[in-house]
């Protein structure tokens, strides 16, 4: 890509992330983006139809650097705790993570986070889908993740982590999971797991 190009790519990104930080994403309009970015409308429009446009480019990137590179999703399952400290300290790091979640569009964001985990989680265990109900436990504990973080921001993250991996597993629990193995009705693992603690 053309160093010029870059160049403007970076200044509309920067002026979007300061604006952000004033006001909701979704009332950024062209007008005070491009004064900001010292650029010309055309020059915006050139590059993007509209700032939906522009908030979208900046989503998927941001989707695919928090999820696109997991190789932890079988924590889930193994170690919730360290799997939700590992997704909380990788979104804490992203440095477009404040800016998307400031306004509407965060809650759309998090639905775009919470299918992209899903597809992980079960890549990794396919196997899982067929257990009953098991995708509305999956939303539900991966939306629960996401409303714990900023909720208890008291708390120190690994306490949060903490807490919440033990509500994780409990629901896992209650889907016969030991340990990301489905138990069977003599209480052995369905995939070669040890028999479950009474």
């Amino acid at each position: 890509m053309d160093l010029r190009i870059q160049k403007t790519l970076r200044e509309i990104r920067a002026a979007f992330a300061e604006l952000s930080r004033a006001r909701p994403i979704e009332k950024i309009t062209v007008k005070e983006l491009c004064a900001k970015a010292l650029i010309n409308k055309a020059t915006f429009y050139f590059h993007y139809k509209n700032i939906g446009e522009l908030i979208e480019e900046i989503e998927d990137e941001f989707v695919e650097k928090l999820t696109g590179g997991i190789d932890y999703a079988d924590l889930f399952f193994t170690d919730p705790e360290q799997f939700i400290l590992r997704l909380w300290r990788a979104f804490r790091e992203m440095p477009d993570a404040r800016l998307l979640m400031n306004g509407r569009r965060g809650f759309d964001l998090l639905g775009i986070l919470y299918e992209s985990l899903r597809r992980s989680i079960y890549k990794e265990r396919p196997e899982i889908k067929s257990i009953d109900g098991m995708d509305v436990g999956l939303t539900y504990m991966l939306s629960g993740l996401f409303a714990v973080a900023p909720k208890h921001r008291a708390l120190p993250v690994e306490e949060r982590a903490k807490q919440a991996g033990r509500a994780t597993a409990a629901v896992l629990r209650e889907y016969g999971l030991r340990g990301g193995k489905r138990e069977t009705a003599d209480g052995c693992g369905e995939f070669g797991g040890k028999p479950a603690k009474a």
